[in-house]
């Protein structure tokens, strides 16, 4: 059974290939060959390819609505059978509704993205920080744990300059 349905989806994969609007004719195969396609579809063309997957439908419900039935052996003028309908253009992606992309830079009604809004927020704090600060300091408000980070601060400075020198020296091949 496996093996059926592989030829299967393999004979329909190649009719909707081959055919310049990517459709598949509903008459070609039989409603169980396309049921067996359709069951059969690998993992990576069920994720990419949905075309695929469209036109296996479309040709399905095509068949299900009697496109085959009307049709005889003799053809028209154009060597087609009489009855055969007409293909369809590319399968319409959703519910029947073709997809129309505006433009990427036009306004929209959405609002304020969420991580814009918390970076907002987080500025304002450090802002608001800051400022407390500013008027704390200029108000004489002068805390000891402050002095101290500063002095580490200028500490840990100090110590990175003289590695960064040591290394420098290293690289132009001064001694010490």
């Amino acid at each position: 059974m496996a093996r059926a349905s592989a030829n299967a989806f393999m004979a329909v994969q190649n009719a909707y290939a081959s055919s310049p609007s990517q459709t598949i004719p509903p008459c070609e195969f039989s409603a169980a060959e396309l049921q067996q396609a359709q069951n059969s579809v690998p993992n990576d063309d069920q994720q990419y390819g949905q075309g695929l997957i469209a036109a296996i439908e479309l040709a399905r419900q095509q068949r299900a609505d009697g496109a085959c039935r009307s049709q005889k052996h003799h053809t028209g003028s154009e060597g087609v059978p009489v009855g055969t309908p007409k293909p369809p253009g590319a399968p319409t992606l959703g519910q029947g509704a073709p997809l129309h992309l505006g433009s990427a830079t036009a306004a929209t009604d959405s609002g304020l993205p969420a991580p814009i809004a918390i970076l907002a927020i987080l500025g304002g704090l450090v802002l608001a920080a800051g400022a407390a600060l500013w008027v704390g300091r200029l108000w004489g408000w002068d805390p000891d744990w402050l002095h101290r980070s500063a002095h580490a601060w200028r500490e840990a400075s100090y110590r990175v300059s003289g590695i960064w020198s040591e290394f420098g020296d290293w690289l132009r091949g001064i001694p010490h």
